[in-house]
């Protein structure tokens, strides 16, 4: 192997770090910056179309019982999870794409383990310092959900 390819190589698989994949992957459990405990107080969206999709954005308010990770937070507060959804119409040709927050929604009432970032998602435009939901799982029932 010539020395400059194995330079390129080695280069190459500093960026496949667990570090490096945390910072590019904030949508798994695993990597959520805030872990809590609370009940759903309510849960608002508004749908918008986008160049042939359907963009649904929600909030989800939560009034926190637990905090099993991160700080800044304290039992008793509302907190406003945000996350999304993206679908296409009835009928439309299937293309590449985002789909957003992937489980089952939360309804008023339930009490859920919540798996939150607090660092924009930059690609969607999220304002700095909001709370998102991690997309895969994000809401998980007490019975299901396993601490971090």
């Amino acid at each position: 192997m010539k020395p400059i390819t194995f330079a390129i190589l080695i280069f190459l698989a500093g960026f496949s770090s667990p570090a490096l994949a945390a910072m590019a992957h904030p949508t798994k459990p695993q990597n959520a910056t805030h872990v809590i405990v609370g009940t759903v107080a309510g849960v608002y969206e508004s749908i918008k179309t986008n160049s042939g999709f359907i963009i649904q954005n929600r909030v989800a308010v939560i009034r926190i019982k637990e905090i099993e990770k991160g700080e800044g937070l304290k039992n008793g507060d509302l907190l406003y999870a945000h996350y999304w959804t993206v679908g296409l119409p009835a009928g439309a040709t299937p293309v590449p794409y985002d789909p957003g927050y992937q489980g089952k929604s939360p309804k008023e009432g339930e009490t859920l383990r919540v798996y939150l970032t607090r660092q924009p998602y930059k690609k969607y435009g999220n304002l700095e310092g909001a709370f998102m939901v991690v997309l895969r799982d994000g809401f998980q029932p007490l019975a299901q959900a396993r601490k971090p």
